[in-house]
C-alpha cells in the first residue's frame, strides 16, 4: 500500500493550512507533496503540488488529486492513491 506521511504544516508564504508529506512511493516523480486547503471568497479548494524535502513546490502545476469544493487534505492524497499514515 502506498502511503502520505505528515511532515509538517507550513505556516509561511501561503493562504490557508498548508502541510507538507513525505511519500513511501514517487507520485508523477515527485517524493514529497505539498497539499494547500483555502477559501477564497465563497469557494474551497484544495490543491496538491509536487514539492522537494523541504515543502517548496517544484511546479505550480495543480497535480491529480487537486479539487475545488472542499478543503479536506486526506481526501486529495486517496485521489492520488495514498493512504495517510499517522
Amino acid at each position: 500500500m502506498k502511503t502520505a506521511k505528515l511532515v509538517g504544516e507550513i505556516t509561511e508564504l501561503y493562504s490557508g493550512t498548508v502541510y507538507h508529506y513525505c511519500l513511501s512511493e514517487p507520485y508523477l516523480g515527485y517524493s514529497y507533496l505539498t497539499i494547500q486547503s483555502m477559501t477564497d471568497g465563497l469557494v474551497e479548494s484544495t490543491s496538491v503540488y509536487g514539492s522537494d524535502l523541504t515543502g517548496n513546490p517544484l511546479d505550480w502545476d495543480e497535480l491529480f488529486g487537486s479539487y475545488v469544493g472542499g478543503l479536506d487534505q486526506e481526501l486529495a492524497i486517496r485521489v492520488a492513491g495514498y493512504s495517510l499514515m499517522r
